[in-house]
């Protein structure tokens, strides 16, 4: 019986110590602290709230002299982060503006998202305060935009965020079918939309609207929404998102067609009471226009080896694709094309190599989707020319060559050893145009001295600078330079001038008598009189002068008699 006794005892006093409560906790053994003292946020934006602790904790945002306050538990122990959307707080159920569960509102319910200014942020367990801080609601600043363009080969389901904005340049004149693409700095409107996306959702709060400001007279003004616009944002990166609408309307001429593009928060929003213009910018829509350049020149000369250089200039938008071609319609047909993309001050570039093409042969030019604007046609062209150079006699410094025609223009150039020191350029004729030139007249750089073989040379203005330089070829026929020989006798020596003077015996007086070489034409002999009747023997009709020579001779005749 005793060892009964004692058994039951012993276990009346283990399950004595099974049951017996656990002492309290003691708060001054625990730990609490916020990861930021200060946090601020703007106005109708979220913001992110670390707390860290050791045991079970409530965080509680505002108090009662606030108008606001929400408590928040904290179990266990460790980090928290919790997420306030202020521009949620009117809802009367916390999980819609935290991002936990089982948060109370210990306020009133509040009718606009949480206004500016301080708010108390406390981190207590079992009632004592262990950390404080401050939550600073900033007022929204205001919202800004830039009116920019897109091109309208902007994949919206293919694009990433940043190729997207990368794609947006600004300027506020957008070609028809191109993008005008507004980008907004927002301030405190993170709500109404997602973070980043590209053609995501813009809350039914901002409205859109895009309307025509000149339409033509007696007619109504167009107005396009939400319904006609794409949407991409990164607000949470940079706080911008675009707003962009096709501008595929018609461009007419009695209208400057110019377009208002608004944003605006309605005040069915949680932040104002009345609707708020938050943007407003202009675009005006211009017709697309493409044009082509090329060089050394849409007609290519054999020398040119077939190959083009194309430069264009459009008013589409930077970053735009273009498909550049030329076809050759002829047998074997054929087609040239390269894809080019537009700079960002409009231009473009790229080659071609007509070497298999036909020659002579033409082919048309020009960008796909705006042939009428920018259609050009490459000539391939094959050279001639020919000149004749004639033995001569250099006339004052020059020689003459004739029967000069060159195909693509170009010069004459005469080639000799003149100074005994080896063949060289020793004349060029001006620049020439294609076609035919006749007798070309060329100086030489130096004299002549003795009777000299001189070459006259064809030569294209290959480089189409105007100028003979190493650009520059020779014109050939059947693979033959265009070139001729000739013997070239220097200039006459110029006549000295001769002075004679003749002194009188009893004067200074002095007569001067100069010589000069002259250019003389042989006259026409006289044509006999047909008085007599036409005869070979006619006479010659005498002058008054002669008669009276005549007949002074007779009279002399007859006193000598």
């Amino acid at each position: 019986m005793e060892r009964i006794a004692v058994a039951v005892v012993a276990l009346l006093v283990v399950a004595a110590g099974v049951v017996a409560p656990v002492a309290a906790t003691d708060p001054n053994d625990e730990s609490a602290s916020l990861g930021e003292n200060y946090v601020t946020v703007t106005r109708g934006d979220s913001v992110d709230i670390s707390v860290s602790h050791s045991t079970d904790a409530n965080l509680t945002i505002g108090g009662s002299g606030d108008g606001f306050e929400v408590r928040i538990p904290l179990g266990g122990s460790g980090s928290n982060t919790i997420t306030l959307d202020t521009y949620n707080t009117t809802s009367i159920n916390p999980a819609d503006f935290l991002s936990v569960d089982g948060a109370e509102l210990k306020s009133a319910p509040i009718d606009q998202a949480l206004e500016p200014g301080q708010y108390t942020l406390s981190v207590t367990v079992e009632g004592q305060e262990l950390a404080r801080g401050t939550l600073a609601v900033q007022p929204r600043t205001e919202t800004t935009g830039k009116m920019g363009i897109a091109p309208d080969d902007l994949d919206f389901e293919e694009a990433s965020v940043g190729e997207a904005f990368d794609a947006i340049t600004e300027r506020d004149t957008v070609a028809r079918s191109d993008y005008a693409a507004v980008v907004v700095n927002e301030s405190g409107l993170s709500w109404a939309l997602p973070e980043s996306g590209v053609d995501v959702r813009l809350n039914d709060d901002i409205d859109v609207t895009i309307s025509e400001l000149d339409p033509e007279p007696n007619t109504v003004a167009e107005t396009y929404g939400r319904g006609q616009v794409d949407v991409v944002s990164r607000v949470g990166d940079t706080g911008e998102f675009a707003v962009l609408w096709d501008t595929t309307v018609p461009v007419t001429r009695n209208s400057n067609n110019t377009y208002e593009l608004r944003l605006t928060l309605s005040a069915s929003s949680n932040l104002v009471e009345e609707d708020e213009t938050l943007v407003r910018e202009r675009v005006r829509v211009v017709n697309p226009s493409v044009g082509l350049t090329g060089s050394p020149s849409f007609t290519l000369a054999p020398w040119d080896n077939g190959r083009l250089e194309v430069t264009g200039q459009t008013n589409l938008a930077p970053s735009t694709t273009l498909d550049v071609r030329a076809l050759q319609e002829e047998s074997p047909q054929k087609l040239w094309r390269n894809v080019v993309t537009v700079a960002e001050d409009g231009s473009f570039s790229t080659a071609f190599a007509f070497g298999t093409a036909n020659v002579p042969g033409e082919l048309p030019l020009w960008v796909l989707g705006h042939r009428s604007q920018s259609e050009e046609t490459v000539s391939l062209t094959r050279a001639d020319a020919a000149l004749s150079f004639a033995d001569q006699q250099a006339d004052e410094q020059s020689v003459v060559v004739e029967n000069v025609s060159l195909s693509h223009g170009g010069f004459v150039s005469i080639t000799g050893n003149i100074t005994g020191n080896g063949t060289s350029t020793v004349g060029v004729s001006r620049h020439l145009g294609a076609g035919d030139h006749g007798n070309v007249s060329v100086p030489l750089v130096d004299p002549l001295e003795n009777e000299t073989t001189l070459t006259a040379t064809a030569v294209a203005d290959a480089n189409r600078n105007a100028s003979l330089d190493d650009g520059d070829v020779a014109y050939e026929v059947d693979g033959t330079v265009v070139a001729a020989n000739a013997s070239v006798r220097p200039s006459p020596e110029p006549v000295d001038n001769t002075t004679t003077t003749t002194s009188a015996s009893n004067n200074t007086t002095t007569a001067a008598t100069t010589q000069r070489s002259l250019d003389t034409e042989e006259s026409v002999p006289m044509t006999p009189n047909q008085a007599s009747g036409g005869g070979s023997g006619g006479t010659v009709p005498l002058s008054p002068v002669l008669v009276v020579v005549a007949l002074a001779a007779s009279a002399l005749l007859a006193g000598r008699e």
